[in-house]
């Protein structure tokens, strides 16, 4: 793997929506993405949090496990029963996750990467310690 240095791109403004899907994509492939490839520490305030978002950011996420690399994320409790009980999977059941391979979570679809189940994915990033909430 090529190690990619944040001074070697060109960075540019950025409008965030999370209401427009083409923009939120747009957002992805010119700020997400290459910050995931860059990065071993990707910290992140949210109001909100869902594992749906995992799905979104799901090809970044494999570059920074691929960086060995770690999240934060600072969020409400308001959280769904589905995502609790897989954080609570993931901390409680450790051992299950830790034979499993992050690539065994993901599929490729038409040259998309997307998450087989993102509460499996959330649970996965616990127990492996690249993600801490």
């Amino acid at each position: 793997m090529t190690s990619k240095s944040f001074q070697d791109r060109e960075w540019v403004s950025i409008l965030f929506s999370n209401t427009d899907p083409e923009t939120g994509e747009r957002n992805f492939s010119e700020f997400y993405y290459p910050v995931f490839q860059r990065t071993k520490v990707y910290r992140r305030i949210s109001g909100y949090f869902s594992s749906s978002a995992l799905s979104y950011l799901c090809e970044g996420i494999t570059e920074l496990i691929e960086n060995e690399g770690i999240m934060y994320l600072i969020t409400s409790n308001s959280i769904t029963q589905n995502d609790m009980i897989a954080i609570e999977k993931g901390i409680l059941s450790k051992e299950e996750y830790l034979s499993k391979s992050w690539l065994s979570l993901i599929e490729e679809s038409e040259g998309n990467i997307e998450l087989r189940d993102s509460c499996e994915a959330l649970a996965w990033l616990l127990a492996n310690d690249r993600l801490k909430i």
